[in-house]
């Protein structure tokens, strides 16, 4: 157990990876071995194959699938951490890369991203470094920390995150909709704008206020979504490009609308040591989403994805929260 320990703290140490105060040493272990196998598939990205191809999904995930293998046959108890199909994590940690903008795919080819970084304070968020350059890691994103930083972008540009805030959104949605009379159908759900949300965030029943709310029609894949509103007894809608909304894209508009209604619930988060556990109410949009996820760890790499609930290093987490309350999240200190 002490070899083990050993091997598991010099990784982490590799990439400044702190285990929480209280924090059960089983989940520490799993975000050091998480960071991990996220790092060394990075690196594969350098490989030279035998036949002189470009490194590929296949590739990319094979590295972790045999590196984690590798890591249940030397650590006891860590299958029951990562279970036995590791499918759903290589997907995992794949995606979170890919949409996170730390790797790019096209034609059948995986790439590192172009170097860029971006200071918040003492973080420097940093990607397209090198495998082998000094970089501190919170879930699968790089970072340094320092007080002197000579060359950066904003973090809103690097993520591609608004340059508007949430509640600015939703008043120019509004201000630039074209009214068109509406037309029901028995697939219309109405974003739901009153907590509680556990239910799901749409419903069948028509919201009572006559403000200006959020509704969608079709079935998955197929869906559009339109702005609604009641004038003088009427319906009236105004649809949304295909391009807000497609996927979960959507999200982007009810966050701005619940914003603006000051009925966005707050995220919670508490301390514990060098770490902060982060608890969402409401799943922000995507590009948010996106970089959240990748700065941080799940709080359990079965099952996957969990949104909801996720693990920062301290510094990290703070850089982010200050950058997402300038959008309009809100966080909440338990």
């Amino acid at each position: 157990m002490n070899r083990e320990n050993d091997l598991i703290s010099i990784m982490a140490g590799r990439y400044q990876i702190e285990r929480g105060t209280t924090e059960p040493v089983e989940q520490w272990q799993m975000r050091v071995i998480y960071s991990v196998l996220g790092q060394m598939a990075y690196a594969s990205l350098w490989d030279k194959t035998e036949d002189d191809q470009p490194i590929s999904v296949v590739h990319f995930k094979s590295r972790m699938k045999d590196l984690l293998e590798s890591y249940c046959g030397i650590f006891n108890g860590l299958r029951k951490l990562f279970g036995y199909n590791y499918e759903n994590l290589l997907e995992e940690i794949y995606n979170v890369q890919l949409e996170g903008g730390k790797i790019y795919h096209s034609a059948y080819r995986l790439a590192p991203a172009s170097y860029s970084a971006s200071a918040v304070d003492d973080v420097l968020f940093a990607r397209g470094m090198a495998p082998d350059e000094q970089q501190f890691v919170s879930g699968q994103g790089t970072y340094l920390l320092s007080s002197d930083f000579q060359e950066s972008i904003p973090l809103l540009e690097m993520f591609q995150l608004p340059d508007q805030t949430l509640t600015e959104t939703w008043r120019y949605l509004v201000k630039t909709a074209k009214w068109n009379q509406f037309r029901p159908n028995d697939t219309t759900e109405f974003l739901r704008t009153d907590p509680p949300f556990k239910y799901g965030y749409w419903q069948r029943e028509k919201p009572v206020a006559q403000e200006v709310t959020l509704i969608r029609m079709g079935m998955n894949g197929n869906r559009f979504y339109y702005l609604y509103q009641e004038k003088g007894g009427q319906a009236f809608v105004s649809q949304l490009p295909v391009w807000m909304t497609e996927d979960h894209f959507y999200r982007r508009v009810s966050n701005a609308l619940l914003s603006a209604k000051q009925s966005l619930p707050a995220a919670t988060y508490h301390e514990d040591g060098a770490i902060v556990m982060l608890r969402l109410q409401y799943l922000p949009a995507v590009e948010e989403l996106n970089l959240i996820k990748l700065y941080s760890w799940p709080t359990s790499c079965i099952e996957l994805p969990h949104d909801f609930n996720r693990i920062f290093a301290k510094d990290v987490f703070y850089a982010i929260k200050k950058t997402l309350e300038a959008i309009g999240y809100q966080f909440v200190k338990e």
